[in-house]
């Protein structure tokens, strides 16, 4: 039967920490870790408070009885992740039998010229609903000869 101490060693490896690290993370010397581990002392509450609070992941039933397992906690997740993924992927196979039984509509040849007008009304629309919402106070235009142009809107012409 594995003693309290066997376990914190086991938490230590699964970590994977050195003894001076590990005992840096409880933020105790690395001689009383030592004490510890060789039964010259019982882990305190102390401890027992700093391993609660820098692995909150593990089971403490098991820590403190040996009940259980180790981390608990990441098996109720790792299950509940199985659980969804086997949920989307179900989902997915029904999506994609009922996609199977819709038949896409015809697409309708649409003229060039006439869709082309409606997308720039549609632009200038959109940049009249959007200069709406703010005012604007100056417009630099750059040339690809590297000259810069600056437009102030005047009160005649708001948008330049």
């Amino acid at each position: 039967m594995k003693t309290i101490v066997d376990r914190i060693k086991e938490l230590q490896q699964a970590q994977g920490l050195t003894n001076n690290e590990f005992a840096e993370k409880l933020g105790i010397s690395s001689a009383a870790l030592s004490h510890i581990y060789c039964g010259r002392n019982n882990p305190s509450l102390t401890i027992l408070e700093a391993i609660y609070q820098k692995f909150p992941n593990v089971n403490f039933n098991y820590l403190l009885k040996g009940q259980g397992n180790l981390f608990e906690a990441d098996q109720k997740v790792n299950e509940s992740k199985k659980h969804i993924i086997n949920d989307l992927f179900s989902s997915i196979e029904e999506f994609q039998a009922s996609d199977k039984n819709v038949q896409n509509p015809p697409m309708h040849l649409i003229d060039d010229k006439k869709s082309s007008k409606e997308n720039e009304q549609r632009h200038f629309t959109d940049v009249n609903i959007k200069v709406n919402e703010f005012q604007v106070v100056k417009v630099a235009l750059f040339t690809s000869d590297g000259r810069v142009f600056f437009f102030t809107p005047s009160a005649e012409n708001p948008f330049l």
